[in-house]
């Protein structure tokens, strides 16, 4: 299940599959997304299924994806980590981000319960001045 949840999570965010990313999460979720949250308002901390879908629903307005790759991903029962590389234009500055970043993901009853992304939050908030 963890696996079919998972891929279907990233399948829509490349737009390979329709469908609204928010529907695979549960309606309580630990989402974290660590960074600057004065000076970029996508990232910090979740914990309703609204706020993912406010989170997915604004991310262009801050973001402009060049490139998403995910080169690995390990599943353990309801546990599943994800790991790749990404470069990110972020539009209120105009420069280009990329990084490594590792999504780890708890899924349970085909409801994701638990979203960490771990990027270099200290190269983007040392690069956006």
């Amino acid at each position: 299940m963890t696996r079919e949840v998972v891929t279907k999570f990233f399948e829509i965010q490349a737009g390979k599959r329709t469908g609204k990313i928010e529907d695979l999460f549960a309606d309580k979720v630990d989402w974290d997304l660590p960074g600057n949250e004065s000076k970029f308002p996508w990232v910090g901390k979740r914990h309703m299924k609204q706020e993912v879908a406010a989170f997915f629903a604004d991310f262009h307005r801050h973001i402009e994806p060049v490139s998403f790759e995910v080169e690995f991903c390990a599943f353990e029962g309801e546990h599943a980590v994800a790991v790749g590389y990404l470069t990110s234009k972020i539009l209120k500055y105009d420069k280009l981000f990329s990084t490594a970043f590792t999504a780890t993901f708890k899924v349970q009853e085909g409801k994701i319960v638990k979203y960490h992304f771990l990027e270099d939050s200290y190269k983007l908030n040392e690069m956006m001045n």
